[in-house]
């Protein structure tokens, strides 16, 4: 049988261990473990850890307790190590790639919905692959693969442009300093497109690769450590919207904190107490800043909270199963507190440590799954809004999914986008035989657990009505009419709510189809503030559109618009006082910032003016100067022509795309254009409304 180099790393430690500490009682010597420290925000955080679907979709209904369907076994060849969840094929559900170790491939299972997964597709990727995650590289609205190659003879980083369809383009390999176990995305110089961060075991070194929005990356920045490290983790620690790393040196008991600048580098290294193998991020406390969970090869895990600052408090520890390789975070309750669950190696099981909401955990209930669990990943793979778990499980070649039974409403999954036709042909196909699993019981492991304190209260928001489209992978730019104002009286001032920071209070991420999306932290920070919703209750439609009726909500709460009727009935003659967006459309207006169509617009739509076209889909010019209006930004024009080939100084809304960009709120496409006139998709919509607030004079 293959051994996964976490397994080989975290058997010589444990056998290390066991020789010391029969030294020092030989020796008649005492002494206590380190403890950890580690910091996270989980808010902030694009992807926490090795897996991208790390915070999955999770029901507003709370549930009694903690616990899962018995295992089902999907097998595979290869010796599966690393797991991931995502949508490969853009149909809503989420999708599953394993890598397999001893056959240098990595596997794709398409969901089938409810849970159940179809033939897999196997991708060579390089010598010895033991972890994946994913991302949208080349920002084509196709999620695809990173993963990393631990094997001497070839490793690296690996990258599978995926063709939407779930099937992936062959690899491309990128070097690293010494052999990575472990890779996460995010996006380091905030420029819009994901980058790529990897925690190498041997070369005392993080490799960081700038993306270029092409599916291609620059050459590897280094930062180095002096300790070998292992797992790598992405958040914003010290709340200042710049992504940081983090990772753990399992030989020198340290916790590794690498401060992002926002420009793709990174402060000095920082060092704190830790004792582990693996690392994840999350806000275990509710008081928006990031905490961190290191596992350790002596059976626990220690959650070391936060400070906000970078750095961290002193870490409490919990017992979990037997010689814990990964975790994965997430809220399997839906109670708005985040949970634990490692996959155990040595056990067979896995161990759910259920968040109290300030920073302390039950003991640990443990679930059996496949025989020598390597990584576990979580997300909503039955369409119910709770988050179920798979493993991938060495010692039996399968995957073990665990369907979560929490009681939530039955939902109806919402299809994002269609199927491409496939450009690239699999290695090799694994039909996927559902085996189920003898029934176990959740066993107790014994633990000291604090008290329980303060618990915050989960954040809970009104929906908002959505009817969104699906929009190709590219769309050709079209003309649109132009908004005029109309019939303006003067508007009074409006009282603007308080300003929102760079880190929300954190809550549970509903949907499921935002894993691995560049702009999640954008649409994870709106929903934390009820300012935007999904399409339903677990999706939230990324590559969908948005109406100019829905946009005028989102924009009179993100911004705190002060709400206000006209007394005469309406403005516009297609808002009557009924429709959802009545009241925000005319604040909007009244305020200044909105407008409705001329009569020649309003007549090409068969509206009679004055008309607002609230169903319309909103484009990406006609957006921004809502933002750059909403936000008060000082017009800005540059001097000497324009900074993207397709505004020129003469259009519509030049000044406010000028003012946009220079206030660090849009980038345009890496060919120079913005594209005003094509349709905003609902993720682009999120993440400049975000840069507008947390940019605001």
């Amino acid at each position: 049988m293959h051994i996964s180099p976490r397994h080989k790393l975290a058997t010589l430690l444990l056998v290390s261990s066991v020789a010391l500490a029969l030294l020092a009682q030989n020796a008649r010597v005492s002494a206590s473990r380190p403890e950890q420290s580690v910091s996270g925000v989980l808010g902030l955080t694009h992807l926490s850890g090795n897996n991208a679907s790390a915070l999955a979709s999770a029901t507003p209904v709370s549930c009694n307790g903690i616990n899962f369907a018995p295992p089902i076994s999907y097998p595979l060849s290869g010796n599966p190590t690393g797991v991931t969840l995502a949508d490969f094929n853009n149909d809503g559900k989420l999708d599953l790639a394993a890598t397999n170790a001893s056959l240098n491939t990595v596997s794709v299972a398409l969901n089938n919905g409810g849970g159940n997964f179809g033939s897999a597709q196997s991708f060579t990727v390089g010598y010895e692959p033991v972890a994946v995650t994913a991302g949208d590289f080349n920002l084509d609205g196709k999620l695809d693969l990173a993963v990393a190659n631990y094997g001497v003879d070839n490793a690296g980083l690996a990258v599978l442009l995926g063709n939407g369809d779930g099937t992936f383009q062959p690899a491309q390999i990128y070097q690293t300093f010494g052999l990575p176990n472990s890779v996460a995305v995010g996006d380091f110089n905030r420029d819009g497109i994901p980058d790529i961060a990897t925690g190498n075991t041997s070369g005392r070194h993080v490799s960081v690769f700038l993306g270029n929005g092409d599916g291609t990356f620059q050459a590897q920045r280094s930062l180095p450590t002096s300790a070998q490290i292992s797992g790598v983790a992405v958040g914003d620690f010290n709340r200042d919207a710049n992504l940081d790393i983090i990772t753990v040196s399992y030989n020198d008991n340290l916790l590794v904190v690498f401060l992002g600048n926002g420009d793709g580098s990174f402060q000095a290294a920082q060092f704190f107490p830790a004792f582990g193998i693996w690392v994840v991020a999350g806000d275990f406390n509710n008081d928006g800043k990031l905490d961190t969970a290191v596992v350790s090869f002596d059976n626990s895990v220690g959650v070391l909270l936060g400070n906000g600052d970078g750095t961290f408090q002193a870490a409490q520890s919990y017992a979990v199963g037997t010689n814990p390789l990964t975790a994965v975070v997430a809220d399997f309750n839906a109670d708005g507190r985040l949970d634990i669950v490692t996959a155990n190696s040595n056990s067979n099981n896995v161990s759910m440590l259920q968040g109290r909401g300030d920073g302390t955990f039950a003991a640990a209930v443990n679930f059996a799954v496949g025989s020598s669990p390597q990584d576990v990943a979580a997300g909503d793979l039955n369409g119910d809004g709770s988050s179920d778990l798979v493993t991938g499980n060495q010692g039996s070649n399968d995957v073990s999914v665990l369907l979560n039974l929490c009681n939530a409403p039955t939902l109806t999954p919402t299809v994002t986008g269609t199927p491409q036709s496939a450009t690239s042909t699999p290695t090799s196909a694994t039909t996927l035989t559902p085996t189920r699993v003898s029934t176990s019981t959740p066993t107790t492991a014994p633990t000291s657990t604090p008290a329980a304190t303060n618990t915050s209260m989960p954040v809970t928001n009104t929906p908002l009505p959505t009817t969104s489209t699906p929009l190709p992978a590219t769309s050709t730019p079209t003309a649109t009419s132009t908004p005029a104002a109309t019939n303006t009286a003067a508007p009074p001032t409006p009282t603007p709510l308080p300003l929102a920071s760079a880190t929300p209070t954190d809550c549970p991420n509903p949907f499921g189809d935002i894993t691995g999306n560049i702009f999640y932290t954008a649409i994870h920070y709106l929903n934390c503030r009820g300012v935007i919703n999904g399409t339903d209750t677990s999706h939230y439609t990324p590559a969908g559109t948005a109406t100019r009726g829905q946009f005028a909500k989102i924009v009179a709460l993100g911004f705190g618009l002060t709400l206000s009727t006209p007394v005469n009935g309406q403005t516009f003659t297609d808002v009557p006082p009924g429709y959802f967006a009545y009241v925000y459309i005319e604040s909007g207006f009244h305020a200044g910032i909105l407008s409705g169509f001329d009569p020649a617009g309003c007549a090409a739509h068969g509206a009679t003016y004055p008309c607002y076209l609230p169903n319309v889909a909103i484009t990406r010019g006609q957006l921004t100067k809502l933002v750059v209006l909403a936000g008060g930004y000082q017009p800005y024009t540059p001097i000497g022509g324009q900074d993207f080939s397709d505004v020129p100084p003469g259009y519509v809304f030049y000044v406010s795309i000028e003012t946009a960009f220079h206030n660090n709120i849009i980038n345009g496409y890496p060919d120079g254009t913005f594209r005003p006139s094509n349709n905003i998709r609902r993720d682009e919509m999120a993440q400049i409304v975000y840069e507008g607030i947390i940019h605001r004079p």
